[in-house]
């Protein structure tokens, strides 16, 4: 993310609109970040929800302040305290490495959420007591994309889709009632969840796993997490 200053004409700069821009996009702060020796920072509260997932005491809900969840990620990444420090509300991370330990983490959690959902046998009836796939659709896929689809061709090759774009919807749609019948099969959701973990993992191995063969890798990193993508899921 770049931070431009701009002015209506060429060489036309004010002191006063250049310094209003300047306290505008933050580059005080920036600069006196940087000249501290962090090269990251982010709230807690972005944190947390970026990595709730990687241990069962954050996730799916975590009762403490974010500050605590934050600290407690850290811990149970295995960061060491000496790269990173506390703010009254942000994190700073010193060392760049911390995003990728971080972000490997994460992959890792994905990936297990994805070995889970193939091995999982959904019941022919709805059922929503011990569901997995309700569960990783309630707690991490709607809250993370806000939407989930099922993929459906028909046999003469016309797209009949169905997406949902809240875990309520979709609820009402699957746990339907007779005389009602389900709009979707447990089936169905199982191979749809099952690829969309996939899909959503193969760009973090990408700027996580690949980024450690080269160098620099840290600005590839540093560059997908100021793009603001959540694919968080």
């Amino acid at each position: 993310y770049q931070r431009r200053v701009r002015e209506r004409k060429p060489l036309g700069f004010d002191d006063a609109r250049v310094l209003q821009q300047v306290r505008y996009l933050g580059l005080s702060e920036q600069v006196r970040v940087r000249r501290a020796g962090f090269a990251y920072r982010c709230t807690y509260e972005r944190w947390l929800h970026r990595f709730a997932l990687c241990d069962d005491r954050t996730y799916p809900h975590y009762a403490g302040s974010p500050k605590d969840g934050a600290v407690l990620l850290l811990d149970t990444m295995g960061i060491a305290k000496s790269d990173y420090s506390l703010g009254n509300s942000k994190l700073f991370v010193k060392d760049p490495k911390v995003l990728t330990q971080a972000e490997t983490y994460r992959l890792k959690r994905l990936e297990g959420f994805g070995e889970q959902v193939s091995l999982y046998k959904p019941p022919k009836k709805p059922v929503a007591e011990g569901n997995l796939l309700l569960q990783l659709l309630e707690n991490l896929i709607f809250p993370e994309l806000g939407e989930f689809e099922v993929k459906r061709v028909t046999p003469e090759g016309v797209d009949a889709s169905i997406r949902w774009e809240s875990y309520g919807a979709f609820y009402q749609s699957y746990m339907a009632q007779p005389p009602r019948e389900p709009e979707v099969s447990g089936a169905e959701v199982r191979a749809s969840l099952l690829q969309l973990l996939t899909d959503v993992a193969e760009p973090l191995r990408a700027h996580v796993v690949q980024q450690k063969k080269k160098k620099p890798w840290y600005k590839s990193m540093f560059k997908f997490w100021r793009s603001g993508k959540q694919s968080t899921a």
